[in-house]
């Protein structure tokens, strides 16, 4: 069973009613999931747009729901703690709102003992020029300091609940895929990667400024000392990667 961590913020004008139509029928499909919804302090319609959701659901499928908001914006690393927290299942899976990844039956990525499942995008034309080159350069970086031989460090997975609770997630925004990933990677696992088309575009868009720039090599930093000195026998141990 996997517990989904959907993450809501500010969507209202994206598209969120599509999303929705889509989870409800992928909810019906997904018997034995469950799903953690979280409004991360959306200052716009989200929050009655989610309430509206839920309200119009049947009570077998409300039952698979749990729906929490944050009074003011946290961060997806903030609202993941929340949902890991909240977590009753075996596996809980990252599951972005903005229709990026496709939904279909995650559960059989699991089934063979699998402590970590990656998800990278096989469509590289979904890229810009500019962009291709930033996630290059970010995924060369942690690869070099860390010993990541793997396609997408900032990528959506599927983590077994009782090794991801074990470890301690600093960051409370984007930085919280890497350094998941990265210490996830630096344990003794078993993890896979799947190869998928991702549906969006992406490009260099207002995520990446300045401040946010700054943050990213704060967080850099900070995960280097955790992993690699302050927490070096914790995390020393090879993860053996599973082709099958």
């Amino acid at each position: 069973m996997i517990t989904y961590f959907i993450p809501f913020y500010n969507e209202e004008k994206k598209n969120i009613y599509k999303f929705l139509k889509s989870l409800k029928s992928f909810i019906k499909k997904e018997t034995l999931s469950r799903y953690i919804i979280i409004d991360d302090g959306s200052k716009d319609k989200t929050g009655k747009i989610l309430k509206k959701f839920l309200d119009g659901v049947d009570k077998k499928t409300k039952k698979k729901i749990k729906f929490f908001t944050n009074m003011n914006n946290k961060g997806i690393g903030y609202s993941f703690r929340v949902a890991l927290k909240n977590c009753t299942t075996p596996y809980i899976m990252t599951l972005p709102s903005d229709n990026d990844l496709p939904l279909l039956n995650y559960s059989k990525f699991v089934k063979k003992k699998i402590d970590l499942v990656l998800f990278y995008p096989i469509n590289l034309e979904k890229y810009s020029r500019n962009r291709y080159l930033l996630s290059m350069l970010f995924r060369t970086i942690y690869g070099y300091f860390f010993n990541l031989k793997i396609h997408y460090i900032q990528g959506p997975f599927i983590a077994r609940t009782g090794i991801i609770k074990k470890i301690k997630i600093n960051s409370n925004r984007f930085s919280f895929w890497s350094e998941t990933n990265v210490k996830l990677l630096n344990m003794s696992i078993k993890y896979k990667e799947i190869p998928l088309s991702f549906n969006n575009t992406s490009k260099i868009d207002r995520t990446v400024s300045i401040k946010n720039f700054l943050e990213v090599i704060t967080k850099f930093l900070f995960l280097f000392f955790d992993v690699k000195i302050f927490n070096k026998s914790k995390y020393s141990s090879n993860p053996k990667k599973i082709y099958s």
